[in-house]
This record gives C-alpha cells, sequence and structure tokens, in this order.
C-alpha cells in the first residue's frame, strides 16, 4: 500500500490513458489497484513530479520509463497487459482530444517551476472523480502549485476535472511558496476553450488579471508558506459587447467597452440614483450619483485595472446588479 516505483517492461511504448486508446490502456487495466485521490501515473520532469490520468491529453509511457503509482491496497495487483502496447515513436505529451483543459503554471525567485491543470469534461462533478482528479505530488523543496476540489476534500490536486461549464465557474488556487521573491504566474495553455476568458483574482492585491488577454502576472512573497485562499480562477465567457447585451424587456442595460462603462435607459421613466462598484470578493471600490433620463445613455470612465467587477444600480424605483468586463 503506498508509492510503489515501477517501469514500463516492454520495448514498445504503452497507452497510458483513454485519449491514447480508449479501450486498452495502464490506468483503465488498473483503476481498482490504485488510490482514488492518485488514479494517475507520475513521473520526474526535473522540477517536481507530473501528473498524467484520464483528463490528460493522449499519453504514452516510453520503453524503460520509471514511474510512479499510489496503490490501494495492500497486495494490489498492477498489471502490464501486451494490449497495452504501441509500436512507433511515441511522447507522454500529444494533443488530441475534445477535453476543455487550462494548464496555468509558476515560477519562483529561484527559478524553480510548477504547473497545475483543470479539465472541463461532461459527466464529471465537482467532487472527487477517480482517474480524472489526482493529488499532488510534491517533491520541490521550494514551490507547488495546485488546485483545491471545488467540493473540496481537504487535498491538493494537481489535475481537476469539473463538468462543462456556465459563466463564472471559480476554481481556488493552492500555492506553496517557500522562497521570498518575485513569482510569476505564466505559461497558460488552453485547449478548446475558444471564446472564453479566464481571470485570474488575487485576493491579497485585490485584482483581477484577464489572463486570455495578459498570460502573465507577478506578485511578491514576502512570507514563505501555503497559500490556500489568496487565488482563484473564474471560468466565464466574454460580456462586454454592446451590441449582444441589450436584454428585450430590460429598461436599463449596463455594458463597458474597454475602460468605459455604459448605461442605457430603454423605458420611458427617469431615473436617479447611485451606481456603486465592487470587486468578487464584495469590497466597495467606487460610487457615483447619477442621473438617466429616459431614452438616453450615460458613460463614464471607470478608472480601474482591468478585471471582473460587479455593479450596482440603485434608485428609489429600481436596484440591478450586473457583471462588466474591464480592459
Amino acid at each position: 500500500e503506498g508509492w510503489n516505483l515501477v517501469g514500463n517492461p516492454f520495448p514498445a511504448s504503452l497507452a497510458a490513458n483513454d485519449n491514447a486508446d480508449a479501450d486498452n490502456n495502464f490506468l483503465k487495466d488498473n483503476a481498482t489497484a490504485l488510490d482514488d485521490s492518485y488514479e494517475a501515473i507520475y513521473y520526474w520532469d526535473s522540477n517536481d513530479y507530473i501528473s498524467i490520468n484520464q483528463a490528460s491529453a493522449a499519453s504514452y509511457i516510453s520503453p524503460i520509463q520509471g514511474f510512479f503509482v499510489k496503490a490501494a491496497t495492500n497486495g494490489a495487483q498492477l498489471e502490464f497487459n501486451t494490449e497495452i502496447q504501441k509500436h512507433g515513436s511515441a511522447t507522454f505529451y500529444k494533443s488530441g482530444s475534445n477535453i476543455s483543459r487550462f494548464t496555468i503554471g509558476i515560477t519562483g525567485p529561484e527559478n524553480d517551476y510548477n504547473e497545475t491543470m483543470i479539465a472541463f469534461i461532461d459527466g464529471k462533478s465537482k467532487g472527487l472523480d477517480p482517474g480524472y482528479d489526482s493529488r499532488k505530488l510534491k517533491a520541490n523543496p521550494n514551490i507547488s502549485l495546485y488546485s483545491i476540489l471545488v467540493d473540496d476534500d481537504g487535498g491538493d490536486y494537481v489535475i481537476q476535472s469539473l463538468p462543462y461549464y456556465a459563466d463564472n465557474q471559480t476554481v481556488k488556487l493552492g500555492l506553496d511558496a517557500w522562497e521570498t521573491g518575485i513569482y510569476q504566474f505564466g505559461n497558460i495553455n488552453s485547449e478548446n476553450l475558444l471564446n472564453q476568458n479566464v481571470f485570474l483574482e488575487d485576493k491579497t492585491e485585490n485584482t483581477f488579471v484577464n489572463l486570455s488577454i495578459n498570460p502573465q502576472y507577478s506578485f511578491l512573497i514576502s512570507l514563505p508558506g501555503s497559500y490556500k485562499d489568496r487565488f482563484v480562477l473564474h471560468f466565464g465567457s466574454i460580456i462586454t459587447d454592446a451590441g449582444e447585451l441589450k436584454k428585450p424587456g430590460k429598461e436599463i442595460t449596463v455594458f463597458s467597452d474597454g475602460n468605459e462603462i455604459f448605461i442605457q435607459n430603454a423605458g420611458n421613466n427617469n431615473y436617479f440614483g447611485d451606481v456603486v462598484i465592487f470587486n468578487l470578493a464584495g469590497q466597495k471600490l467606487s460610487s457615483l450619483k447619477v442621473s438617466i433620463f429616459a431614452g438616453s445613455s450615460l458613460s463614464f470612465p471607470a478608472n480601474l485595472s482591468a478585471g471582473l467587477y460587479l455593479l450596482h444600480f440603485i434608485s428609489d424605483e429600481i436596484s440591478i446588479t450586473e457583471k462588466i468586463i474591464l480592459k
């Protein structure tokens, strides 16, 4: 029971997961032998242990390649079946599936690197899905990046699989940072996430970064430790297209263009009230008294950094809250 170092005993590459061979692969053959939270293979890439599971792109185990697996029980039988052999050249990473994936990396002050992946797969849950959610095997003494299950089970996950999402699916990132200095998120890789924006929220700095536009974000760690409540990923489609935001039957329409905020009044009533802008943590950032006359619109600069915000308009007659994205 526990961690075992094994290796490919064949002179041919082996299909590691379903995307390499849906019928015959190492992880499928050994699903019952492996720990549910670590149903994956782990190998060293000179920085830390990399995890491959059923949410990963088509992956292969090269001849004589060694890797770790975590057995579920004493005496579990690990199988290397001849049917999983693949003749010809193969590498651990090979694109080719319809799974949506988002990988984010981080580099520490000593150039240590770490990464984690979020996958969106039809039929998966927000809790533990054995074979599709894999806990982190931490070996780098300076840095570790991981995510926390939406339905948190207390574990740190290198790969988290979720159902296909609606706007504003959030995922908490965890960071173990044991060196002081400047850290930088980057090396963003999105697969099958067309027309979707991904925002990184830094709760400590009260900052939102659109990683789809600005794929790097640097910040200071002055106190080494584990940070599990600082960083959040927000997955969602862009909502700032003025032409698409007008909603039939709704008098007040709010949208943004760049750093400019627009409020339209398509009704027959005049409204006098307050516009208040909050970040997603609920902190009030600014407020402004406005008059929105029937059949007119007004605009004003937000004077805020790029990111996702909540705009609240309140008057004696109405109260509305809308999401806006500033660029």
